[in-house]
């Protein structure tokens, strides 16, 4: 297969122009591998609170927000003081699928005439990342 030649990308995050950038961290409460894996403890914390600090930390993001369809997942990140989305069950089941959680909550977001340049996706179940600045 032959593939085009390298284009330049213009996105705001890859220069230094300034952005407002939103992190979505999606956290759906029925898991069934392994039950409740958002607020399972892990190194003395609920996983998700790993993530949202990363996000805190890097001081990257403008607006950081946790979608999910569970109160106690939304608890937790309430604690952290971010913003929190409680989704519709249609975006809650099993066949749900991230990318359609994001474009909800960013539809969301929009209808408050909220618009980002740029979102990052951040999972609750990768809470080993060192956040940079």
């Amino acid at each position: 297969m032959i593939f085009p030649p390298a284009t330049v990308c213009s996105s705001p995050i890859l220069t230094d122009t300034p952005h407002r950038a939103l992190a979505i961290i999606p956290a759906r409460g029925g898991s069934k591998r392994l039950p409740r894996k958002n607020v399972i403890e892990f190194r003395g914390k609920p996983m998700i609170a790993h993530t949202v600090e990363s996000a805190l930390a890097s001081a990257t993001f403008e607006k950081i927000i946790v979608s999910s369809d569970d109160d106690e997942i939304l608890a937790v990140a309430q604690a952290y003081d971010v913003e929190t989305m409680k989704r519709g069950m249609a975006l809650s089941d099993d066949e749900a699928r991230v990318v359609d959680v994001c474009l909800d909550t960013l539809d969301t977001l929009e209808d408050r005439g909220e618009r980002f340049d740029v979102f990052a996706c951040l999972y609750a179940t990768a809470p080993l990342r060192v956040p940079t600045t």
